[in-house]
């Protein structure tokens, strides 16, 4: 769009002597209120490369001292009569020739000056002025820099907002050029290369199209280095016959009219795509012999796919709910991670609670094994099998000396990773692990701009008067680990930028740690190894006591298990177990209890996996954490309920003890209120015996009459106990 000016006129008044020009801003009746229109709008800023240094360079004599920004002053109206007026012109663009961006910013400054000129003439004094600049600097989020650079310009043009248009003509941009002078830019060459090849040139706007030709060259020769592109397009755009200094000719590019390979380098970065940048990094790294991985925080060595395995704990600073009643805060979190040394990959994730690193931790290495698509599925995430490929165990686990991996149940992860390693750091040495410990640190960058207003870091010190995150405690477990797993599933898929390895860049692969992976199992550069998760499982589970009933292996807590395969339930073994109410032992994963397995030691079968019994299916999907606190509630809740029934409780009582007074009245009166000094009392099991041969031979009467035969004689009793006495049936 070609930019259209207009002239703006004004008068400002002069004095010969001086040569200072002002502008009137506002009359009163003895006095005016004056600004000096050659003052700078904003002080000029220090260069970076100056802030810091003690010597000030020296100043001649004859220099003139710069002028600092003008303030509103106060001049005598006598005074101000005898200077003469001049016209002054300002250059002023007009509506046809702004952009969007432009309108928007000349709606901004319009409105930061109508505010502080809206008790005019309050903005013109400093005690005043400072409070209403603050005011604008609080409202509009701006510094107090920029609300000075519009008031001046706005004051020099003599209060017409059409002075406070932007100059963005002259900003530089992505993909936009300076258009370049005739001196060369950027540091000298040294004078032998001047000798040689001359001062150098400047890229020029026409150099671009030839540049990117040569790009579109590089990427259809991946075999190629940037180094041959350069060469490519010297060819195709700038040879010719040319003259040398000693004067004889020579075909080819002119040295000292073309770019040199540092100058395509430059601006060949500026139209660099993702891969393009990964290509070229590995390519300046390519034949250096200590290769140092910033992305991964170490100077390390190449290993393939599924060598070694890093692990390490986050602790989180968010408490999760109840899924039954989000009132209840059921406590913080602690994940652990275990991601590929050589590629960065996440192969697993456990998301257990505080005071439980081993079963956590345990949880973490069994989720490596399992199948990734089935276990997204669980929490309503379907990805493909290629987004998440690993469900392997690596060769070698290297861990921090953390307390889960230090303590006695750790040697359980050993036992099962035998003959392979398994081995902890120095200590205080977290350089150690850098792999694990900078994808932690994306993981928490990732999780805070997918979710914002959470922070996975550890909790700290906590201030006086400041609430616990515990309070702000929203997200279900579920949630929390559905969410965790989409960070995940995007930090796999994230491209990398620092990290390279040339020999993938060379074959095409992408420089993302799902790539490198599934690279490494197409290929079979790789060694990982598979192993069933739930023998794994089994194996690394904590061991809970347990007692078998009829109900099924009761674990507490109202939690009953019953083994997957029926033919269990009706073995002589289990029923044996049954019938004496034996104690057995189950390995339980304590981050989710819906499978525990029934160890056997010695047998062929040694663990037999059970499943939550019916009875106890309301604590499907949560965590013995969960269930434990899910059942203290639950039984304070009865305990409250019962204290406030207590009265009602009382009552009740009270009117069973008047109804048993009642009818023990009514039977003594219907006995004729014998008191018991006068009733026979001393041979009362002799009267039972007389009134039980009564009843007996009544009895006898009776089946003689409906059967019309003769009844067999009873045999005398020999106890009178009415347990153990056996009435006849009256059938026979």
């Amino acid at each position: 769009m070609r930019c259209v000016y207009s002239i703006a006129e004004g008068d400002v008044l002069c004095q010969p002597e001086t040569r200072i020009r002002y502008r009137v801003l506002y009359l009163m009746r003895d006095e005016a209120i004056v600004f000096n229109v050659d003052a700078p709008v904003a002080p000029k800023s220090v260069p970076p490369s100056q802030r810091k240094k003690n010597s000030k360079p020296a100043v001649s004599a004859s220099a003139e001292k710069p002028m600092k920004p003008a303030l509103p002053e106060l001049m005598p109206l006598a005074e101000l009569i005898q200077w003469r007026k001049e016209h002054w012109h300002s250059v002023i663009r007009t509506q046809e020739s702004l952009t969007g961006a432009e309108k928007r910013f000349h709606a901004r400054a319009s409105a930061v000056v109508e505010l502080l000129h809206q008790d005019e003439p309050a903005i013109y004094y400093s005690r005043k002025r400072a409070k209403l600049i603050a005011l604008a600097v609080e409202k509009f989020k701006l510094t107090q820099r920029t609300v000075w650079k519009y008031l001046r310009a706005y004051w020099q043009a003599g209060k017409e907002t059409s002075a406070l248009f932007s100059k963005l003509s002259n900003c530089g941009a992505a993909g936009k050029l300076r258009p370049p002078g005739s001196l060369k830019r950027g540091c000298p060459r040294s004078l032998r290369l001047q000798e040689k090849i001359g001062p150098g040139i400047n890229v020029k706007f026409g150099d671009q199209p030839n540049i990117n030709k040569a790009l579109d060259w590089y990427r259809a020769h991946p075999e190629k280095t940037l180094e041959y592109a350069y060469f490519w397009m010297l060819d195709a755009f700038y040879s010719g016959e040319h003259q040398l200094p000693d004067g004889t000719k020579a075909w080819g590019a002119n040295p000292r009219e073309v770019m040199t390979f540092a100058q395509f380098d430059y601006h060949a970065a500026r139209y660099f795509k993702p891969e393009d940048k990964e290509r070229r990094d590995g390519e300046r790294n390519k034949g250096s012999k200590v290769l140092r991985e910033r992305y991964k925080g170490t100077q390390v060595g190449r290993y393939e796919v599924g060598e070694i395995a890093e692990v390490d704990a986050l602790h989180c600073n968010i408490s999760l709910v109840s899924s039954s009643d989000r009132a209840v805060v059921l406590g913080g979190m602690v994940v652990f991670i275990v991601v590929d040394y050589s590629s960065g990959l996440v192969m697993g994730f456990s998301a257990g609670w505080d005071g439980e690193p081993y079963e956590s931790c345990a949880d973490a290495l069994v989720k490596c094994a399992i199948d990734k698509v089935e276990w997204c599925a669980q929490y309503d995430i379907q990805i493909e099998s290629d987004a998440w490929p690993i469900r392997h165990w690596p060769q070698h686990f290297h861990t921090d000396r953390g307390s889960a991996f230090m303590c006695g149940m750790a040697d359980l992860i050993v036992e099962v990773m035998r003959p392979n390693p398994f081995a902890n750091t120095p200590p205080m040495s977290p350089e150690s692990k850098g792999i694990v410990e900078n994808t932690v640190k994306l993981i928490k960058l990732v999780f805070r701009v997918m979710y914002p207003g959470t922070w996975l870091a550890k909790v700290g010190s906590q201030k006086r008067g400041v609430k616990s995150p515990h309070y702000k405690a929203v997200m279900t477990r579920y949630e929390f680990i559905r969410a965790f797993m989409k960070v995940v599933l995007e930090v796999n898929g994230r491209l990398r930028r620092t990290a390279t390895q040339p020999q993938l860049v060379a074959r095409g692969v992408a420089n993302t740690s799902v790539a490198i992976c599934l690279d490494a199992l197409r290929t079979h550069r790789h060694r990982l190894r598979r192993i069933d998760p739930l023998r794994v499982e089994a194996e690394l589970m904590t061991r809970l006591p347990g007692r078998v009933s009829d109900k099924g292996i009761y674990l507490g807590d109202e939690l009953y298990y019953l083994p997957d395969d029926t033919r269990h339930l009706s073995s002589t073994w289990f029923k044996r177990l049954v019938q004496d109410g034996a104690a057995v032992s189950l390995a339980l994963n304590r981050e989710i209890v819906d499978i525990a397995f029934l160890c056997r030691s010695g047998k062929e079968d040694a663990f037999i996996p059970c499943s939550l019994s019916p009875r106890s299916a309301q604590f499907t999907g949560m965590s013995l954490h969960e269930v434990k606190t899910t059942r203290t509630l639950r039984n304070e809740l009865d305990t409250v309920e019962r204290h406030n029934t207590l009265t009602q409780r009382m009552e009740h009582l009270a009117s069973m003890q008047r109804d048993g007074k009642e009818a023990q009245a009514k039977t003594r009166e219907a006995l004729g209120n014998i008191p018991d000094s006068e009733r026979d009392i001393g041979n009362r099991r002799e009267n039972r015996r007389n009134e039980r041969a009564l009843e007996r031979q009544k009895l006898g009467a009776d089946l003689r009459q409906r059967h019309g035969g003769t009844p067999q004689q009873l045999s005398k009793q020999e106890s009178d106990d009415d347990e153990n006495y056996d009435y006849p049936d009256i059938d026979d």
